[in-house]
């Protein structure tokens, strides 16, 4: 048993697998930003560094090779084995043991990242407050029933089983506040809303309600300039339809409809997330360059709202507001060819991050263990160059005299 964990402790922290995995990781590094052209930077991004495995094809032939997931884990397990428990601790390596700690956690703030973390954009026009963000990727659809008396109750299906609601069978979602079932099928991560100019040409162009139909585009490079869409189905308690839909991220308001005398609002809507405070856009702050359109400042007068506590703030590019584990970035504004003058909302992009402060720490860790190992290898060679000085110096003191000196002095 032993010897097993010996050979085990050998190869997951061994010199081999961490050039290994480099290679690994610098291979996937290439191939996702070539695939960028291809798919964009989001699908890019989950299939090369946030799988396990993904597929490479070349020609008719298709190589398994490993993903971005997989390598981190591996590094991350190949340093604290090689890096941290077989190290040879001593003088001489303290240096080198708090560079691999500094590095682990740094390979740790992006696991934090990749589970903990959200972002989405929050646009605001002057006098607006709003207290939620929308996710850039994600979808979701909300069941919302009104109570009356300004209360309602609100259910909603997430986006890995929107997403999954693809083709005519779909899925079926059911509460037990609800005197019906919810039938979601035909979804596309990108559609176009047109109107059905007739049944034959509509049913072969897309899913069809009405005068209202949805035709399948081909996703967007950019993940956020898809709108997604399905077609929604309402079952009644006995299994007989009594509604459907069509939903679509285009949507301003809510398909409104009743059931047993009830009223229920569904809408297909990018993720939402709610902020722990509210934010109000006092005045938006636009300049350009002279002659051009040019943006040279942006920025945002913000009212910040959190309970009983009310304060101001600024949000301008470089220069973004942080509170309560958000921040909130200076991103873009609008509309689109808004000229100075005119009245243009702002749009910040919000992240939550636990981890966010955690590269800055890491990185003078790793400054720290760096600057010890080499400041101490240099102070060992100024004190072994001194001792060779001086013994040096001490040979040549007493080294006999020269050849000619012997000569003159024995004639």
């Amino acid at each position: 048993m032993q010897r097993v964990l010996t050979i085990l402790l050998r190869i997951f922290g061994g010199f081999e697998l961490a050039v290994a995995t480099l290679f690994f990781m610098t291979l996937a590094t290439w191939l996702g930003t070539l695939n960028q052209v291809d798919e964009g930077l989001f699908r890019s991004q989950v299939r090369y560094f946030e799988s396990w495995f993904y597929i490479e094809r070349v020609g008719p032939f298709g190589f398994p090779l490993p993903g971005g997931a997989l390598l981190m884990v591996v590094l991350m397990t190949n340093l604290v084995v090689g890096g941290i428990l077989r190290l040879r601790k001593g003088a001489s390596t303290i240096g080198i043991l708090i560079t691999h700690v500094g590095i682990l956690f740094l390979l740790s703030s992006g696991v934090v990242k990749y589970f903990s973390s959200s972002e989405g954009n929050l646009l605001l026009w002057p006098g607006d407050e709003g207290s939620h963000f929308s996710s850039f990727h994600f979808w979701e659809v909300e069941v919302v029933e009104d109570l009356g008396g300004g209360k309602q109750r609100r259910f909603v299906i997430p986006h890995d089983d929107v997403v999954a609601c693809d083709g005519e069978a779909g899925r079926s979602f059911k509460s037990e506040s609800w005197p019906f079932t919810l039938v979601l099928d035909h979804f596309s991560h990108n559609v176009d809303v047109a109107m059905a100019r007739g049944h034959g040409d509509a049913a072969s162009a897309g899913v069809v309600i009405g005068d209202l139909r949805l035709v399948p585009q081909d996703r967007e490079l950019q993940e956020e300039l898809n709108f997604a869409g399905l077609r929604l189905r309402m079952r009644g308690q006995g299994g007989s339809e009594v509604g459907t839909a069509l939903l679509h991220g285009l949507m301003d308001h809510p398909h409104v409809f009743e059931v047993d005398g009830r009223r229920f609002g569904v809408r297909l809507q990018r993720e939402r997330e709610l902020l722990p405070f509210s934010v109000r856009l006092d005045e938006f702050h636009h300049e350009v360059y002279p002659n051009t359109m040019q943006a040279k400042v942006f920025a945002s007068d913000v009212t910040v709202r959190a309970g009983d506590e009310v304060r101001t703030a600024k949000i301008e590019m470089n220069q973004p507001l942080r509170r309560d584990g958000y921040i909130l970035f200076q991103a873009s504004y609008g509309p689109e060819g808004a000229r100075p003058g005119d009245r243009k909302y702002s749009v910040f992009q919000v992240v939550r991050n636990p981890s966010d402060q955690w590269p800055l720490w890491a990185c003078i860790v790793i400054g720290l263990g760096l600057s010890f190992h080499f400041g101490s290898r240099l102070v060992r060679w100024m004190h072994s160059e001194r001792k060779r000085n001086e013994r040096a110096a001490i040979a040549a003191a007493t080294a006999p005299e020269s050849t000619q000196e012997l000569v003159e002095a024995r004639s």
